[in-house]
């Protein structure tokens, strides 16, 4: 299936603008706060996940199998949701999230992470966070 964001040949089709990116961020927020928790919910639901694993690989299965698939794609469809707008998700915990952008021509990423009002950084495609200029050098 092809995303909403990637040609056939991997050329991103959608690029953002600053403002684009602000307008999105209070439905970011809600989407990445659910994705935080799912992870959470799994996180200590399903803490022993590789004993669980190795129980359904000898047996066939588990009666927390089920659940655990029904929490998994709920996790899934958040992911979904939050790339249906066009961004990347890079780090659930942090909240750390690219929208494709131009600058001079080039494709580079407007980077936000949760916490902060607005976007604030861009990267170069190739530098990532480490990479992180202020947008005012945009």
């Amino acid at each position: 299936m092809e995303s909403f964001f990637n040609s056939p040949g991997g050329t991103i089709l959608r690029h953002f603008t600053v403002e684009e990116v602000n307008d999105l961020i209070p439905t970011l927020e809600q989407l990445v706060r659910q994705l935080q928790a799912q992870q959470t919910l799994m996180g200590t639901e399903y803490a022993d996940l590789e004993a669980l694993r190795e129980m359904v690989r000898h047996n066939g299965g588990h009666s927390r199998g089920g659940p655990y698939l029904g929490e998994l794609a709920q996790f899934a469809g958040l992911i979904e949701d939050l790339h249906s707008h066009g961004c990347l998700l890079k780090d659930i915990a942090q909240g750390l999230i690219d929208f494709p952008a131009l600058k001079d021509g080039r494709e580079i990423y407007l980077c936000w992470m949760m916490g902060e009002e607005s976007v604030e950084w861009w990267h170069e495609r190739e530098t990532g966070f480490a990479g992180r200029k202020p947008i005012d050098t945009l």
